[in-house]
């Protein structure tokens, strides 16, 4: 949101005005249930100046984006694939890049999505956007859908929320990298610590809302 020439940190995406309108416009939404994780205050201080003070007064939910990375990472993704396990009814649906090897992923992790869209690996925005924005008839009230899908999945997690409140969007950016490609493509907290001791905080405060951010919708429905 901050520039609109050049690409992205790790150049998948050129930037344009256009993205930054629509991104700026995702991330100005609210609605109960939706949260918004803001990059670490002591690892990424001006990206979470500058987030903050974009969302100003917004009623929006906030939790730190480190909960799922740096030293959170392996336990955020024990907690998540166990989850998904313990609770088959709830459909698990995936959102990836058109280079993803879906076989790999499901060999490595036993999750078997309901349903795979994928949008291109490069570019994605604006004719993934276009494309999908609407794209929603087969999440059902209960059901997980994990987007991994670059700048494009942080705004169709959001708006897909606004269409289907009682299902849960989780937007984890390169979380499942290794298990979509076999590499990371810049991201380098599978194996690290947070560079900051306190950007992590304990496993057990995070697990615990790593829980509540998959179980919120589901929760408001009864």
């Amino acid at each position: 949101m901050k520039k609109t020439d050049g690409h992205t940190d790790r150049g998948m995406q050129w930037l344009s005005e256009e993205l930054r309108v629509v991104m700026t416009r995702a991330f100005h939404r609210e609605k109960p249930g939706l949260i918004f994780g803001i990059p670490c205050a002591g690892e990424y201080a001006d990206d979470n100046a500058f987030a903050n003070a974009e969302l100003g007064n917004s009623t929006v939910e906030r939790t730190i984006a480190t909960v799922f990375i740096n030293s959170n990472y392996p336990a955020a993704r024990r907690v998540l694939l166990r989850y998904v396990k313990r609770n088959p009814d709830r459909h698990v649906h995936m959102v990836v890049s058109d280079e993803a090897d879906m076989d790999a992923f499901e060999a490595g992790t036993d999750i078997r999505p309901e349903s795979v869209t994928r949008i291109s690996g490069r570019n994605a925005f604006p004719g993934g956007y276009h494309d999908n924005i609407n794209n929603t008839r087969h999440h059902k009230p209960g059901d997980i859908v994990i987007v991994c899908a670059g700048p494009l999945g942080r705004i169709l997690a959001t708006e897909w929320f606004l269409q289907r409140p009682q299902t849960t969007y989780l937007e984890l950016g390169s979380f499942f990298d290794m298990d979509l490609f076999g590499k990371s493509f810049g991201a380098d907290y599978y194996t690290r610590l947070g560079s900051v001791p306190h950007c992590g905080e304990t496993t057990e405060i995070q697990t615990e809302l790593l829980l509540d951010l998959i179980d919120k919708p589901l929760l408001r429905r009864h």
